[in-house]
């Protein structure tokens, strides 16, 4: 796990940060089942994605141009596969969350029914 966060740069603290707290914001949806709960969940998710795009293409950015100054292609494949680690990291936080998210729902739905049905 410390080699996937060091090969990602800088760029996978955001994702981290956000991720967590998607988390904790799906844990908690999970056990209140309020749906006041769920726009933070969305809002969160949303900035976990694209903290993720972000890192991504700017590691991309910059692995592309540190390989034409110095003229060496072959690690641009490897950096810019290090540069995808921080978008997969944000989609398992995001795949993670709403997982959990899934059992809030089930419970609001089983608790939103009218007695006898």
């Amino acid at each position: 796990m410390s080699t996937f966060i060091e090969a990602s740069g800088w760029g996978i603290f955001p994702v981290l940060l956000f991720g967590i707290v998607l988390n904790a914001a799906a844990l908690l949806y999970a056990g209140s089942t309020r749906p006041r709960h769920l726009p933070l969940f969305g809002i969160l998710a949303v900035a976990t994605f694209t903290s993720g795009i972000l890192g991504a293409v700017i590691g991309a950015s910059s692995s592309a141009r540190w390989a034409a100054r110095e003229l060496d292609y072959g690690s641009l494949l490897v950096d810019t596969a290090d540069s995808a680690n921080i978008l997969i990291a944000a989609c398992v936080f995001i795949i993670l969350a709403c997982l959990i998210a899934c059992v809030g729902a089930a419970r609001y739905a089983v608790q939103s029914q009218p007695p006898g049905q």
